[in-house]
């Protein structure tokens, strides 16, 4: 249900304890390795119910495609996951090792590259801290 995401405050204690069991799953499947992309699928869950540290904990992504969504999920959730240097650093980030040096199997493109470190200078995360895209 659309009300158990991100169901957890601060300190990551339930607000909504009618979702408990959700939770409760997640957190049984999510360190399970029987395979990677189960593994990370799980880590998604988990990311996505309130801990986005388990977006990118595990370097088994299965798919590129898949590691791009946690990246970006985990620069949405952590503010880019660097506490001093916020959102636009985590976007600067992703640029370099995914688009510029073609890390993850991904093809080096530094025109995109470029595009996206000159999104990162203008774009303002919404009322809720999201970025738009």
């Amino acid at each position: 249900p659309y009300d158990a995401y991100a169901n957890v405050d601060e300190k990551g204690n339930l607000i909504n304890e009618e979702y408990a069991y959700i939770y409760d799953e997640v957190s049984n499947n999510k360190e399970t390795l029987k395979s990677s992309l189960f593994r990370q699928e799980w880590g998604i869950a988990a990311g996505i119910l309130g801990k986005p540290e388990y977006f990118v904990r595990s370097k088994n992504h299965g798919f590129n495609a898949r590691m791009i969504q946690c990246f970006i999920l985990y620069i949405q959730l952590t503010g880019g996951g660097y506490e001093e240097l916020g959102i636009k650093r985590g976007i600067y980030n992703y640029a370099d090792n995914l688009l510029e040096i073609g890390m993850a199997g991904i093809h080096k493109n530094p025109l995109r590259a470029k595009l996206v470190k000159d999104l990162a200078k203008t774009i303002q995360p919404d009322e809720f801290g999201m970025l738009p895209f």
